[in-house]
């Protein structure tokens, strides 16, 4: 399975690291987003997908084309266009987001971005994330 080979690449938890498809994406001590690709016809192959993104501290959440990190004060949505290649920036979202510590999650196309005292639920369209409903709440 996935997480007995990200081991080899000195991920020992998966907390902190999201897999999706053969994606993988984790934070290293210092803050920088690692990504990775996980080859199935190779046993225990997880090569490195591009150099890392320096990031901070954040709260990152993958999905198959899109990879998403929030700190304190940003989100930034990045887009891979083809299977082999690098995910590049492809969004800075606005102001509007929640702000302070962040958790973020994405499956397909809604991303969810909760700070310190409201969460936002954003849809992506034609590759752009417009935010869709905004609670009042923590996530």
């Amino acid at each position: 399975d996935k997480w007995s080979h990200l081991k080899m690449i000195g991920i020992n938890e998966p907390n902190g690291c999201s897999v999706a498809g053969d994606h993988i994406v984790s934070q290293s001590e210092g803050g920088d987003l690692l990504l990775y690709r996980y080859q199935q016809q190779y046993p225990f192959s997880v090569v490195p997908l591009q150099e890392p993104i320096p990031a901070g501290s954040i709260s990152a959440a993958l999905s198959m084309d899109y990879l998403v990190y929030s700190n304190d004060t940003s989100t930034t949505v990045y887009h891979q266009e083809g299977i082999n290649q690098a995910f590049v920036t492809s969004q800075r979202l606005n102001n509007s987001i929640p702000t302070g510590k962040k958790q973020t999650s994405m499956d397909n196309d809604i991303l969810v971005i909760g700070g310190s005292n409201s969460t936002s639920i954003l849809t992506e369209h034609n590759g752009y994330w417009n935010e869709s409903i905004v609670l009042d709440h923590s996530f």
